[in-house]
């Protein structure tokens, strides 16, 4: 039975999590935080999070997508990942693991933390003032999730704070957070 599911977040200057499907910044640090994390664990992602990926699937994982225009329950081929058509049966498939991710986009962070399936989050707090001032003048279809709503009473512990990053020239921070669900 699994004994983790955790979430794994980037989220920049007034929640925002990305840009379509794409994330804005490019860190180095933390896509190396974001591998070490979920090497050898299944991750699950939505549709358009997979497939937006630079490359996919993920190698050293158990790639799952969600797809529920998919008839089948759970399928698989030789692409290199399965496709399961609901969250459960994603969760079912990865019974036999002690962890599974939970990998984006939104709307898959935010049925798993509504409906109580996760119980941890790696939450990666991206600060750049170059960011903020992509907001403010771009009219892109930016993606935002306010993770800290689902927080409020969980237990939190800093990993690293503020560490300097580079996202192609540009310069911003990165603080790695860990928020485990209390148990009752």
């Amino acid at each position: 039975m699994t004994k983790y599911i955790s979430l794994i977040v980037a989220v920049g200057p007034k929640n925002v999590i990305g840009v379509g499907d794409k994330l804005i910044w490019h860190s180095k640090k933390d896509l190396q935080y974001f591998k070490c994390t979920t090497e050898n664990h299944p991750c699950i992602f939505g549709s358009k999070t997979f497939y937006g990926l630079p490359f996919y699937p993920l190698k050293n994982r158990l790639n799952i997508v969600l797809d529920n225009t998919q008839k089948e329950e759970i399928s698989a081929d030789n692409r290199g990942w399965v496709t399961c058509n609901s969250f459960e049966y994603a969760l079912l498939f990865c019974e036999n693991y002690d962890e599974i991710y939970i990998c984006g986009g939104k709307s898959i962070y935010e049925y798993a933390l509504k409906y109580g399936f996760i119980n941890k989050v790696l939450l990666t707090r991206v600060h750049a003032d170059w960011i903020d001032e992509m907001l403010e003048l771009n009219n892109q279809p930016f993606v935002y999730f306010d993770v800290d709503e689902y927080l409020k009473e969980w237990d939190k512990q800093i990993l690293i704070q503020d560490t300097e990053a580079d996202s192609l020239g540009q310069t911003m921070r990165l603080s790695f957070e860990v928020y485990q669900k209390p148990i009752l």
